[in-house]
């Protein structure tokens, strides 16, 4: 079909495509029964009794189709007068088809591929408008009109307008619209198909559009025999791209269809059908070399973006697991963490209320000491008068620490342990221990003070000792008094003799103190500054104040440029030790809210409260002080961590690999179970603990020992293993601990976690931003040598049957190092003492060998067995059985250091694995030892 006029409209096309419903509707009479319905509708009531004649009895499709093309043909027959007797009315004949359209089964049969209605009626609507348009064109003059011939059958426009509505209706059912729009897809009419496509992009946003739209391309696969759907809507788009129009159409129809399809998987199964129909974008842009037109650039832009990538997809996901997977550890530390901060809380809770009982019981021996150095200050007023009162200020100065609260009781404790006691401290213990004794029994009456000091209590004597005045001010003695004489020697001692018998002049003028007399001026100057500590506002405990300024002393910064210098976690100029020291000062709840309550006095605070307020008004000022510690020791323990680290990997791989030192294992292994395996079985192996008892084993006359003998037979026998301790390279690892390297390697992972974290809090300072880079590439290479250590160490112990969960790098490798000295040691004795030992090899020419011997010279275990023939070993039987063991010349008795030693004395030798025990014969067990006899000789 070739015309835009047989084109119904795109909006009714597209409510017939996505509503089927219509054609049911409309053909729901005709479908009800078997029979055609043959009634003339009342719109057709002007048809002629012959024209209705004839509409009721032709109801063949075949008869309708062949008609339309005997009209289409009679322009090329001659005979027109035989040709108007053959064929009906034109329109009679569409008048006939119109009404029969409406019958569903008279509608499939017109539509069918065997009568294919819709192409006939397409080229019956082509030769009409040719028909009219060239009588439109021609439009001969009135002596023309009398020479013209008439045409055969003569067509109008109302001709055109029933083929139409013919064509209209074959729309209105579901297969017929699906074929008209089949065929003008496929029509080589470009308007045509432009307005196809317009029709299936309309319909696919109607509800259920995109369904039908599917099925009518199916159907056009199925009538037109595509491979796959798409097929022939991809060509024109590859082979006709000089259509721009077309091409845009073609891509939006695409677009459209993907767009609509609510399920992803039916979308990615269409992209898939797109590509098995040869669909490429990438062909679509070179089509144009590079000059893609505006329209077909935007309609590929939007299929870049909906476009659906399954292996960008299963990247998204794969990256998404490995992140969940990390989050996921991520959370379990944190759990983990938040267990052992819970776990930490509930301890500090515990010490809390520990510490605040025991607070209680000071407060209250605090009122009581105040209450009796209250009484015993009155009474030194009355009785020594001035000389007293300047006496009392010192004891006040020196009791101070009776009105500090149990925390600081508690450091000053603490600080008296780390170090020497003063004076002004000896001082005040001997002043409360003055004040104790006399507030015991010679403290008088409050109502009467001058009465004289009463006596003792009754309770019994008195062994107080009366406090001396020495006649000149003397230094303190540093000691640390005994409170009680006990049974101790003191018991026994009384120092009032000596006070009665010497002369304390010479001491007192060898040992007085210098008297410094202060002049008005100094004390106006003394009184200014006492005044002006004593305007000072001071909440923070008084130890804790004075050593936190001591710690402030240090640093080169006043308080404003320390707070910078923490805001930023720079260290600068301040000692690598400097935020470890004040992580020690961190405020108190307590201390935060003395500061709050007290802050518009700030300009009276102490040194220590304006640190604290300085320092409380920074964020998260805890974080960054450790963040600071952590960046102070960061250097030195990365150079005491790797050096450790690589020691241990060196030490580890030296004893696995060292072939010489297995050889000597070799030979204490088979020297081992040469004597104890008839005693105890043999064994598989030892363990190290058994190297420091081979010099337990001494000969028959205890000249050497074991060891000596295995130097010997290693340089004679085995030359090339006499240096194999040169190959153990043991000596670094001295301080080696996994568990504390473990401890370290996880003390810096923290501290990485700690300052990454501060990084993302404060991505503009370049201090930690470059911190956290060095640190975290450093860190992981420790970690992975760490990591590799382990393995070989594990490996090392494993090889050597030891436990490494249970045994430190130092305790192992110190085996190999004591049994080493052992070995050189001996070495030096051997030469010192020139022992005559001559251990060989089994040279087994010489004679015949026992059975035992002959086994063990094949499994390379005896060294030292002697070639001489008249030492060969023979079998001789032994009360009725055969000798099990060797008969050599010094006879059964004294044969060598091994059988000499007695089974006791072999006890605990080796700590060797016995898994094959052997029962001893009878004839062992009496003997003590295996039978020996000389070859050449009898038996001494």
């Amino acid at each position: 079909m070739s015309t835009q006029d047989a084109q119904p409209s795109p909006r009714s096309t597209a409510r017939s495509l996505s509503a089927p419903g219509s054609s049911a509707s409309a053909s729901s009479s005709a479908s009800s029964s078997p029979a055609i319905d043959r009634k003339i509708p009342a719109a057709h009531a002007d048809l002629t009794s012959e024209q209705k004649a004839f509409i009721m009895a032709h109801d063949d499709p075949r008869y309708y189709i062949e008609q339309l093309v005997n009209h289409i043909d009679a322009s090329k027959q001659k005979d027109h007068k035989k040709l108007k007797r053959d064929v009906p009315p034109l329109r009679t004949l569409l008048e006939g088809l119109k009404q029969y359209l409406n019958n569903s089964e008279f509608l499939e049969s017109f539509i069918s591929s065997e009568n294919r209605g819709v192409d006939i009626l397409g080229k019956f609507l082509a030769d009409t408008r040719t028909q009219l348009a060239k009588s439109a064109t021609d439009s001969p003059s009135s002596s023309d009109k009398k020479q013209q011939k008439p045409t055969a059958v003569p067509r109008t426009l109302k001709d055109e307008v029933d083929t139409i509505n013919c064509l209209r209706k074959i729309t209105e059912s579901e297969n017929g619209v699906k074929l008209v729009i089949i065929i003008i897809i496929i029509s080589k009419s470009l308007s045509s198909r432009l307005y196809a496509f317009v029709v299936l992009i309309r319909a696919c946003d109607s509800t259920n559009g995109n369904q039908r739209i599917l099925e009518v391309l199916t159907y056009l696969k199925q009538q037109i025999h595509e491979r796959v759907r798409f097929h022939a809507i991809t060509q024109m788009i590859l082979k006709e791209s000089h259509r721009v129009e077309l091409t845009a159409l073609c891509l939006r129809f695409l677009n459209t269809v993907l767009a609509t399809t609510a399920d992803l998987n039916q979308r990615v199964y269409l992209q898939y059908e797109l590509e098995l129909a040869e669909f490429s974008p990438t062909k679509v842009e070179r089509n144009y070399d590079g000059n893609v037109p505006r329209s077909i650039r935007q309609e590929l832009d939007f299929w870049h973006s909906r476009y659906i990538s399954i292996q960008s997809l299963q990247e998204a996901l794969s990256a998404h697991k490995s992140r969940n997977e990390l989050l996921r550890q991520e959370v379990d530390r944190q759990q983990q963490s938040l267990w052992n901060y819970d776990h930490e809380k509930s301890v500090l809770k515990d010490k809390i209320r520990s510490l605040t009982e025991k607070s209680d019981e000071y407060k209250g021996r605090v009122q009581e000491l105040q209450t009796a150095m209250e009484k015993m200050s009155g009474m030194l007023k009355q009785q020594t008068g001035i000389k007293a009162e300047t006496q009392m200020s010192t004891f006040d100065y020196l009791m101070k620490p009776l009105d500090e609260t149990p925390s600081e009781t508690t450091e000053d404790e603490a600080s008296t342990e780390t170090g020497s006691e003063t004076g002004s401290e000896a001082s005040a213990s001997s002043f409360q221990n003055a004040y104790l004794k006399v507030s015991l029994g010679f403290v008088p009456p409050p109502p009467a003070p001058p009465a004289p000091v009463p006596p003792p209590a009754p309770s019994g004597k008195s062994n107080r000792k009366i406090p001396i005045v020495p006649g000149a001010p003397l230094p303190m003695l540093n000691w640390i008094p005994i409170h009680s004489a006990g049974r101790t020697v003191f018991k026994e001692i009384n120092d009032e003799k000596i006070y009665k018998e010497f002369d304390f002049t010479d001491f007192e003028e060898a040992f007085r103190l210098k008297e410094f007399k202060s002049s008005n001026k100094m004390q106006e100057k003394f009184q200014r500054i006492r005044e002006k500590h004593a305007k000072r506002i001071s909440f923070i405990e008084t130890n804790r104040a004075k050593n936190l300024v001591i710690t402030l002393r240090k640093i080169p910064l006043n308080v404003e440029e320390l707070m910078e210098h923490i805001d930023r976690c720079d260290k600068g100029i301040m000692p690598d030790e400097s935020a470890e020291l004040l992580l020690n000062f961190i405020p108190t709840k307590q201390e935060l809210k003395l500061l709050a309550e007290n802050a518009e006095q700030y300009s009276n605070f102490g040194e220590a409260e304006q640190y604290m307020f300085q320092l409380a008004r920074l964020d998260r000022y805890e974080q960054k002080l450790r963040l600071m510690a952590f960046m102070g020791i960061y250097d030195e323990l990365i150079a005491s961590i790797k050096p450790e680290i690589k020691y241990l990997t060196i030490g580890s791989k030296s004893v696995v690999n060292s072939t010489k030192l297995k050889k000597v294992f070799e030979l204490i292994l088979a020297f081992g179970n040469y004597m104890n395996s008839s005693r105890r079985g043999s064994a598989y192996g030892f363990r190290l603990d058994s190297l420091d008892r081979l010099t337990f084993v001494k000969s028959t006359n205890r000249s050497f020992t074991f060891v000596n003998y295995l130097v010997v037979t290693v340089k004679r026998c085995y030359p090339e293993c006499q240096d194999w301790y040169t190959e153990l390279k043991v000596d670094s690892v001295k301080t080696a601990s996994m568990e504390a390297l473990t401890m370290d390697i996880q003390g810096l992972r923290k501290g990485l976690e700690l300052a990454k974290n501060e990084r993302d809090r404060q991505p503009d300072n370049p201090i930690i931003g470059e911190f956290s880079r060095q640190a975290s590439e450093t860190i992981a290479e420790i970690s992975e040598t760490f990591r590799k250590a382990e393995e070989h160490y594990h490996h090392a112990c494993s090889m050597y049957g030891e436990n490494y969960k249970t045994l430190e790098p130092v305790e192992f490798f110190r085996k190999f190092i004591v049994f080493r000295m052992e070995y050189q040691k001996a070495d030096e004795e051997n030469i010192q003492k020139k022992l005559t030992i001559k251990p060989r090899k089994i040279n087994q020419k010489n004679g015949p060998l026992s059975p035992k011997r002959a086994v063990s010279a094949q499994l390379n275990f005896f060294s030292g067995a002697s070639s001489d023939p008249t030492r060969l070993v023979q079998e001789k039987p032994h009360s009725g059985e055969l000798s099990n063991g060797p008969i050599l010349p010094n006879g059964p008795h004294q044969s060598n250091g091994h059988s000499s030693v007695s089974s006791d004395s072999n006890s605990g030798i080796f700590s060797l694995t016995k898994r094959n025990p052997h029962k001893s014969t009878p004839e062992r067990r009496a003997n003590g030892g295996p039978k020996m006899k000389a070859a050449n000789g009898p038996t001494r």
